[in-house]
């Protein structure tokens, strides 16, 4: 259950302004259409009275039907827009690709939303970069740790085999984070880092 109708004074507030711009100015409108309809439908008797009505009545509905439809369509698309930007760029991240860029349209609602969506790529892209520095790092140790086991004549033949099989298993593993972490990946210059 919903305890809080207000929750987002950026996006609602404004919307709430408008939608009452909007009736107030339907109510006067609707008001004068319908108040000239019935005057001119007194007199049901001459047939251009009842003409003068329909046509005050059609040019008072249909004018309000369309205009709250292109209403409704600029504003839909002024929240949809940033949605399905947010969206795919979320749908690219969940494929992997921390690159994206969510970019901000003069007059698009949700401008907060967007900032907070390329906020969140931008600390993931930074997470795992600095997690690809730390495995690269290891993957350094363990072939240094190799060579040294390679120089080390004191070790026994099962020995050497024991830790080769662990340093490769160590390597396979860092290998499978490696591959994660170099798809996609680019810096700020379009480089590999």
């Amino acid at each position: 259950m919903r305890r809080r109708y207000y929750v987002d004074s950026e996006l609602q507030f404004p919307i709430i302004l408008a939608l009452l711009l909007l009736v107030t100015l339907e109510g006067v409108f609707v008001g004068w259409g319908f108040s000239k309809a019935a005057a001119l439908a007194r007199d049901w008797r001459r047939l251009d009275q009842v003409a003068a009505f329909f046509k005050a009545f059609l040019l008072t509905v249909v004018p309000l039907v369309a205009g709250n439809f292109l209403i409704g369509t600029w504003l839909s698309h002024k929240i949809a827009g940033p949605l399905v930007r947010m969206r795919r760029a979320m749908a690219e991240i969940a494929r992997g690709n921390l690159e994206v860029d969510i970019s901000e349209r003069k007059g698009d609602l949700l401008h907060a939303y967007v900032r907070e969506t390329g906020r969140m790529a931008e600390t993931l892209r930074r997470l795992i970069y600095r997690d690809h520095a730390h495995a690269a790092e290891a993957d350094a140790l363990l072939t240094k740790c190799r060579q040294r086991l390679s120089e080390n004549a004191g070790l026994g033949e099962d020995e050497r085999r024991e830790l080769n099989a662990l340093l490769d298993e160590a390597k396979s593993r860092l290998g499978i984070i490696n591959t994660h972490f170099l798809k996609g990946r680019r810096t700020s210059g379009g480089e590999e880092p």
